[in-house]
C-alpha cells in the first residue's frame, strides 16, 4: 500500500508533466505582462495586463473617466443640476490688444480704399480741409492723414485692382 502523501505527490508530478507545455508558453508571455496599479476614488487595485496598445488605450480612458468621476462629473441626468454645476468655470482674462489691432487694421484698410478711389490729390485736399475746421472734424482730419501703411496698401490696390 502506498502512502497517501506520496500518492498525492505522484499525481501532482504527473499533472505537472501533462501541463508543462502550458507553463513554457506562459514563460514566453511573462515578459510582456506588466503590473498596473490604479488608485482611483479612494481604492487601490492592481491587475496584470498584456502590453497591447488597444488595452493600454482602454485603461487610459478608464483612468480618465475615474478622474472625472472623482471631480464630480459623473452620473448626471440630462437637464438636472449635478455636482459639476457647482464647479465654477475659470474666467478668461479679457485682452485689449486683439480688438485694438483689428480696429487699426480696419481703419488703415478703409483709408487705403478711399485714397485709392478718389486719388492722392483729392484725398490730401479733403484731409487739409478737415484739419483746418473746428470740433470733431479736426480730430477726423488727423486720423485720416495718410500714413506709410495706407500709402503702400493704396499703391498695391492701384496696381492690382481696376480703377473705376
Amino acid at each position: 500500500m502506498v502512502n497517501p502523501g506520496i500518492a498525492t505527490l505522484l499525481r501532482l508530478g504527473a499533472a505537472f508533466v501533462a501541463i508543462s507545455p502550458i507553463f513554457s508558453e506562459f514563460a514566453q508571455i511573462m515578459p510582456r505582462l506588466r503590473r498596473i496599479q490604479n488608485t482611483g476614488r479612494g481604492r487601490s487595485y492592481s491587475m496584470d495586463k498584456v502590453m497591447d496598445p488597444n488595452l493600454e488605450d482602454f485603461y487610459r480612458r478608464i483612468a480618465r473617466l475615474e478622474a472625472a468621476h472623482a471631480r464630480g462629473l459623473g452620473f448626471e441626468a440630462e437637464g438636472t443640476l449635478g455636482r459639476s454645476h457647482y464647479n465654477r468655470p475659470q474666467r478668461r482674462k479679457f485682452s485689449l490688444v486683439k480688438p485694438l489691432l483689428l480696429a487699426a487694421f480696419c481703419v488703415t484698410g478703409l483709408k487705403a480704399v478711399i485714397h485709392q478711389e478718389i486719388g492722392s490729390q483729392t484725398y490730401d485736399a479733403r484731409v487739409t480741409e478737415l484739419k483746418s475746421s473746428t470740433g470733431f472734424d479736426r480730430i477726423g482730419g488727423y486720423l485720416m492723414t495718410p500714413d506709410p501703411a495706407t500709402l503702400w496698401l493704396s499703391g498695391t490696390m492701384d496696381r492690382y485692382l481696376p480703377h473705376y
